[in-house]
Order: C-alpha cells, then structure tokens, then sequence
C-alpha cells in the first residue's frame, strides 16, 4: 500500500476512527455501501497523466452521488483532473 497510508491513518486514528485500507487496483474487490467516507491517498503515483482512472471515477462519484463522502489527496490529482 505504501507509506502514503501512514500519514492518513495516523490522522485517523488520532481522530478516534477506525479504518480499512487496500490499494486502488482492489476498489472492484470493496463493498463501498458499508463505508461513510473514502479517504482516496494517491500520493505521487500516476501513470502517463492518470491519478484516478476514469473506471474508478466512476466508481467515486456513484459512491458520493448514493450519499457517501470523499477526501482526495496527492500530488498529482489536480494535474491529472484538469
């Protein structure tokens, strides 16, 4: 998962929260319904200007749109987005 998730889950942990973490090539894998909030860490990875594939925006936006909250960070997302 990488050492982006240290930083995350410490934030969270402090915050009193528990938390799940898998890498993004697992979100088909994830039943997101039992989830409040995605905490989306992409730190500095991209492949040819993609932080956040189009399959997995789709994915994020029907979690947000059924209600669920979204926190995106990383280096890149705004780069790869525009």
């Amino acid at each position: 998962l990488g050492d982006i998730v240290v930083p995350h889950g410490n934030a969270i942990a402090q915050a009193g929260w528990t938390f799940d973490s898998v890498s993004d090539e697992a979100l088909g894998d994830v039943d997101l319904a039992k989830y409040r909030l995605i905490v989306w860490a992409t730190g500095e990875e991209s492949t040819v200007d993609e932080t956040v594939s189009t399959a997995q925006q789709g994915v994020l936006r029907s979690f947000v749109g059924d209600g669920g909250s979204l926190w995106l960070s990383g280096a890149e997302v705004l780069w790869d987005l525009d």
